[in-house]
């Protein structure tokens, strides 16, 4: 058992400019708090605007740890979750049941995600590391070390040979996973960098700061070839969509609202209204056409890109959602909490 003080999610939004670690003791003190008690599947609703049978289908209660981060392998017959108690986890959806730990850390797990193929899994942690491993072989996972604070965000490029990762050391990092080595440090942002994302075509990087700005790079060379302002508080997550052409980002509690933004000339071109608190995680579909967003105030929404309508709204979360993420056809969506579990949603 990890012992910390008491830090809850109102008192990281409070003090979200002295330190990302208090991110980190949400996490750990929410992991107390989680037992055999789960929330009530009856109050997990969606309401909106959308057709079709949306809305809750799976509830899986992890009883060592909140959840930081989630995501569907491409069979979407399992879901990956990493978080407060230091591992990585896999979960079965047909009966919402856990089936093994593929990865242990030293601290928080704050972002997990999977291979094309869904054969790999990476995880980034408060421990500085970044790990690697075959679902088929656990007890060799590669560790990637050079981070010199928390990794507090990781993707896997499309051919799933290298990473990228975001972390509370104002860098990214893009790694030769095989080799161990790493090839490129970005640096430009001038506080932690809280997420990270690939283009589809592997050739270029967004990034997310606590310094209010997104960066567009050039993988090849790290070259910053855009920094887009417009937030008046912390840019908590971004999102590239299919094409490249576009990313989607999201704020801290002064300025939550998530945010289309053309990467050719920067310019904000949609903005999509609900959230009342900090928006933790945003996904784009894989057809580009609709978004999700997971907040504080504990609800999940379903966004049309095209009109900023918001289809529909998640509810059963008893406490924040700290990420959001599509399945592989898009009809799909999982997220996960502070309240110690995972979701699973019909999108329609």
């Amino acid at each position: 058992m990890i012992i910390n003080e008491p830090v809850t999610s109102k008192m990281v939004m409070k003090k979200r400019h002295i330190l990302c670690i208090l991110t980190m003791f949400t996490l750990i003190i929410a992991t107390f708090s989680c037992g055999d008690d789960s929330a009530d599947s009856n109050t997990d609703t969606g309401t909106g605007t959308g057709s079709g049978e949306a809305g809750w289908m799976r509830t899986f209660t992890s009883p060592w740890g909140a959840i930081a981060s989630v995501a569907i392998f491409p069979d979407q017959e399992y879901v990956l979750s990493g978080g407060g108690d230091r591992s990585v986890n896999c979960w079965r959806i047909s009966d919402a049941t856990w089936q093994k730990t593929f990865i242990r850390h030293g601290k928080v797990v704050q972002s997990v995600a999977i291979s094309p193929d869904g054969e790999y899994v990476i995880s980034g942690s408060s421990d500085n590391t970044i790990k690697y491993c075959h679902v088929q072989d656990i007890q060799n996972p590669i560790t990637l070390i050079g981070h010199e604070s928390d990794v507090l965000s990781v993707v896997l490029s499309p051919d799933g040979e290298h990473a990228l990762s975001g972390s509370y050391d104002k860098t990214l990092k893009y790694w030769n996973i095989l080799q161990k080595t790493c090839i490129r440090t970005f640096i430009g942002h001038s506080k932690c960098v809280h997420s990270v994302a690939i283009s589809s075509d592997g050739k270029y990087a967004v990034s997310g700061s606590w310094d209010k700005t997104i960066k567009y790079w050039s993988i090849s060379d790290g070259t910053c070839i855009r920094t887009i302002s417009g937030y008046e508080d912390e840019v908590e997550s971004v999102a590239f969509s299919p094409d490249g052409q576009y990313v989607l980002s999201s704020g801290g509690y002064y300025d939550p609202s998530p945010r289309y933004w053309r990467l050719s000339d920067g310019a904000c071109i949609k903005t999509f209204l609900g959230h009342s608190s900090t928006v933790w995680s945003v996904a784009i579909s894989p057809d580009g056409q609709y978004a999700l967003s997971g907040s504080s105030d504990k609800t999940i929404k379903y966004w049309r890109i095209s009109d900023e309508t918001c289809l529909w709204t998640f509810r059963g979360h008893t406490d924040g959602v700290h990420s959001v993420v599509f399945s592989k056809d898009g009809r799909y969506a999982s997220s996960g909490g502070f309240d110690c579990t995972i979701r699973y949603w019909r999108l329609y």
